[in-house]
């Protein structure tokens, strides 16, 4: 009789053995499943990301299909058209610029030289946000570079921490392992894209560094243009039986008072800080709520659509 018990005993202890084994098992499964999942649904991420960076890219290289087109990756590419442009912008818009900065040199031009200054600045604005635009491109394909890269070195901590063997749950129980060759296929796949990370890196970096060359020049170019808005500003003031004329080149009628970009209403603004005789206007973009999310640079001599153009550029930065 002691000895039925004693086997009882012991096969109940060895169920529950067996039991909490299986119990400790299926927990790392699910833990194995979920970190499989986790890989697959950041491998899916960065493959969508790839899409949208191969497309960007596309696009490039077929605008660069010209005579003479540049061979070899992005950066090539971006180095390219960035150094043909802003070698066009330093010597081109540079000279207008000095040219109108010398008019003010000596006093005041006349009402109609206020008037060709003030469409001359205005054209050079359009042009330097043009090549701003042109620039971001490029500065978005790095930031995608690198995305792609963070994105691929996650998954592959999360392959390689993966506990192998994989299937150590027993029959018994009913559960299922993560099959070997899942595991497998992605991590033959990432040793592929993995040969690609320094190369991404590179081309990221190299364009990141075409890019911070042109920033020093727009901010030199724009700081000139916004004294030279100073300077016209100032002039109007002391030229009051001519300003009416000054304002109407300046400050053009517009038949629409609010505009919409990418859900963000646009409207332009009458600065309440400068003089009332000759007034600074600025761009602002607001949200559904009304709530005002960014704010152009005030200025005097800027058309309308100067104004409007700067306030899209930093909306584009800003969904960037």
């Amino acid at each position: 009789m002691a000895g039925e018990v004693e086997k009882a005993q012991e096969a109940k202890a060895a169920v529950e053995s067996a039991t909490a084994k299986a119990r400790e098992a299926q927990q790392k499964f699910e833990e194995t499943k979920a970190m499989v999942e986790d890989a697959k649904k950041k491998a899916d991420e960065a493959a969508k990301k790839a899409k949208e960076l191969q497309q960007n890219i596309k696009t490039l290289r077929a605008a660069s299909k010209t005579p003479g087109a540049v061979r070899g990756g992005i950066a090539a590419i971006a180095a390219a058209q960035i150094g043909t442009l802003k070698g066009a912008i330093a010597a081109q818009i540079l000279k207008r610029v000095i040219d109108m900065l010398n008019k003010f040199s000596s006093g005041c031009p006349n009402n109609k030289e206020l008037q060709r200054i003030i469409k001359i600045r205005s054209t050079l604005l359009k042009h330097l946000t043009s090549f701003e635009k042109r620039v971001n491109v490029f500065a978005k394909i790095a930031n995608q570079l690198l995305l792609i890269v963070t994105i691929i070195n996650a998954v592959v901590k999360i392959i390689t921490s993966i506990p192998v063997p994989t299937a150590i749950i027993p029959p018994q129980t009913g559960g299922v392992g993560v099959p070997q060759s899942v595991l497998t296929k992605y991590s033959q796949g990432l040793v592929k894209v993995n040969k690609k990370l320094d190369e991404f890196q590179a081309q990221a970096a190299a364009i990141t560094g075409v890019v911070n060359t042109v920033g020093p020049i727009i901010t030199s170019l724009k700081d000139r243009l916004n004294s030279i808005d100073l300077a016209i500003q100032q002039c109007s003031i002391n030229q009051p039986a001519d300003l009416t004329q000054i304002l109407a080149t300046a400050q053009p009628p517009t038949t629409a008072t609010n505009y919409t970009y990418k859900g963000y209403t646009l409207e332009i603004i009458q600065d309440p800080n400068s003089p009332k005789i000759a007034p600074r206007r600025y761009a602002i973009a607001k949200d559904k709520s009304g709530s005002i999310r960014l704010r152009g640079d005030s200025s005097f001599s800027s058309d309308t659509q100067v104004l409007l153009d700067e306030v899209k550029f930093r909306i584009d930065n800003q969904l960037a």
